[in-house]
């Protein structure tokens, strides 16, 4: 046996377990019998190109995934062992994503641009020793970063691009079965920091999306861990956790831009307080500040704006915020797109001949007439020069 042939052999059987399947069931998926799977993971038996494409295709990787490994590898290593992750689906669909960051990479060399290394800033906090002085930090945090960034006290507009500017790679996590899941951080030696945002959680506004990004955001400033799924709606009495939290309601709610804001809209009281809040004013602030319903009470609640009995009877208000919305004119955020950057590199290196008409249709998803239609309709063509390299493709 090769020693190249067992590698391979190896990286077949860790991407077929990460994902959570069966000899059996790839065999089903293969059309094989499930020996031939057995002999080609233990070695023993070489795996065409045609099957090693039908293997990636099947496990969520890229062939030159199977062939080179690293990547996977890492993610492994960052994740899979967690019993949180344990869903098939839902480790396909972070394969998946991993391999979208290593195309978004690979776009970048192809287009020459560097990514400048982007240092993160000197915050070493003492690790927390209780709830409160978790938060007390998350808050602390989030003021020092605004004030580096020079946001005052105004909403984060675009909080994708702000990570990306500090070199982080944001884009959706796709096809996640595990409902429960709003996002994962890992940090990869070849791709650096990668948010995934399910993006199946935030149909309509992006407001969930913001929240997520935003913690996992004090993760990489810390550098405080190298992996995690996040779960907004669990309890958590993780101090890092409550820490991100703090930090992403501050980071989105800064709280003297929330005091200015209700203040200026004549709701907070000579008690201080907001005595009264209806639904047009939730909306009209969740707008504002770009975050969920959620988020806008609790913060409200932490800050003593809003008194116990008040949020909780809030909570319980049920109300429609896209009729809410319609009804004051509010034309709400549709979801925060985290493909612009993507999309853009994978139309410029068509344009210019590095990749293939079926190549780029396959990274954005689409057919390759779809694709091509599209480009007609945005005006962009294929650079003469190339055509005839192409031929069509």
């Amino acid at each position: 046996m090769s020693e190249m042939r067992d590698k391979i052999a190896a990286r077949l059987r860790a991407a077929r377990e990460a994902t959570g399947l069966t000899q059996t069931q790839v065999a089903r998926l293969m059309d094989m019998h499930r020996p031939t799977v057995s002999e080609i993971e233990a070695g023993r038996r070489g795996v065409t190109s045609e099957e090693l494409y039908g293997f990636a295709q099947a496990y969520g990787v890229s062939v030159s995934e199977l062939l080179e490994g690293s990547l996977l590898e890492e993610v492994e290593s960052v994740l899979f062992r967690r019993e949180d992750l344990a869903g098939p689906e839902t480790r396909m669909a972070i394969h998946r994503f991993a391999e979208r960051c290593r195309s978004e990479a690979e776009l970048e060399a192809m287009l020459g641009i560097v990514r400048g290394a982007v240092e993160r800033p000197k915050y070493s906090p003492r690790m927390s020793r209780t709830p409160r002085e978790a938060v007390e930090q998350g808050e602390d945090l989030a003021t020092r970063e605004r004030a580096r960034l020079g946001l005052g006290e105004e909403p984060v507009r675009n909080l994708v691009e702000l990570l990306e500017r500090q070199g982080l790679r944001v884009g959706p996590l796709q096809g996640v079965a595990d409902e429960g899941l709003d996002g994962v951080y890992f940090e990869a030696r070849t791709l650096g920091p990668c948010v995934a945002i399910n993006v199946d959680r935030d149909p309509w506004t992006g407001f969930r999306t913001a929240f997520t990004v935003a913690h996992e955001y004090l993760h990489w400033l810390l550098d405080d861990t190298r992996g995690e799924p996040v779960r907004q709606e669990r309890f958590t009495t993780d101090l890092r956790e409550v820490r991100a939290n703090a930090f992403a309601a501050a980071l989105l709610m800064p709280r003297e831009g929330i005091y200015r804001y209700f203040n200026g809209i004549g709701l907070i009281g000579a008690n201080g307080r907001i005595e009264a809040l209806r639904p047009p004013d939730v909306v009209r602030a969740m707008d504002y500040f770009g975050v969920s319903r959620a988020a806008l009470l609790n913060r409200l609640r932490d800050l003593k704006l809003l008194a116990q009995r008040t949020w909780a009877e809030l909570r319980r208000q049920e109300f429609s915020v896209l009729s809410v919305a319609s009804t004051l004119g509010l034309r709400l955020r549709m979801e925060y797109n985290l493909d612009v950057y993507f999309s853009d590199l994978v139309v410029r290196a068509w344009s210019k001949g590095l990749v293939t008409s079926g190549r780029a249709a396959d990274l954005l998803g689409l057919e390759v007439d779809e694709f091509r239609q599209r480009m007609a309709e945005m005006g962009v063509e294929l650079a003469t020069d190339v055509e005839l390299i192409l031929g069509g493709a």
